[in-house]
């Protein structure tokens, strides 16, 4: 099965690149790792797959999906990133508090 993350890495790149009802392609299924992101973050998806024997591991991991279970909005994902921030990179989020103070002002 696909690590947490891999469909981590594949949800945030979805979320970076498409919004919501945007179509994923994905020309290399694997596992459907992707789909299943897609699916989980309001997107279309589409791809293929030539190992016959993944088609069923593909289809039991989208049916465990819910649509738009892992959706989250983008000033959830910036709050998050800035939260982060602040954590690892206590002195840059001063300077960043900083500058969106005086740009108040």
């Amino acid at each position: 099965m696909a690590t947490l993350f891999q469909k981590k890495l594949s949800e945030k790149c979805i979320e970076f690149s498409s919004k919501p009802g945007d179509l994923v392609f994905d020309p290399f299924m694997g596992m459907g790792t992707t789909a299943v992101a897609a699916k989980g973050t309001w997107r279309h998806f589409f791809g293929f797959e030539i190992n016959k024997l993944l088609k069923p591991i593909i289809m039991q991991r989208l049916r465990e999906k819910k649509l738009g279970q892992d959706y989250r909005t983008l000033t959830e994902i910036r709050k998050k990133i800035i939260e982060n921030a602040k954590k690892k990179y206590p002195k840059a989020y001063e300077i960043y508090m900083k500058m969106q103070r005086e740009r108040l002002i």
